[in-house]
């Protein structure tokens, strides 16, 4: 029997817009190595999201998004990185509030 290993992700076209179909790991489905983080509090700044996920892996992007409620987006190096911090923080509280950690959803992009 063959190891499990990593596949790409190819992209599929749709209509002129192009969806990257989630890389399999281990029965999981890992969209990719970045994952939403929700529910974070008002006062939570990218260095204090990078210093709550540092711990896990090479991050290589931190970014709070505030116009539309408090989550924020960590990328990690490596899946396994990402599936590690994903299955321990998820439901962490940090201030107060549980913090809701996922896959982050495929990006669609218009290709027209």
């Amino acid at each position: 029997m063959q190891p499990e290993r990593e596949h790409a992700s190819p992209k599929h076209s749709l209509g002129g817009i192009t969806q990257i179909t989630p890389a399999v790991r281990g029965g999981v489905y890992m969209e990719s190595h970045k994952l939403y983080v929700g529910n974070i509090s008002h006062s939570m700044t990218e260095a204090d999201l990078r210093e709550i996920f540092s711990g896990f892996g090479k991050l290589t992007e931190v970014k709070i998004i505030r116009d539309r409620g408090g989550f924020g987006f960590v990328a990690y190096a490596t899946l396994e990185e990402a599936e590690d911090a994903r299955k321990t923080m998820a439901g962490k509280e940090f201030e107060g509030r549980a913090l809701r950690v996922e896959d982050a959803r495929p990006i669609y992009q218009n290709t027209r």
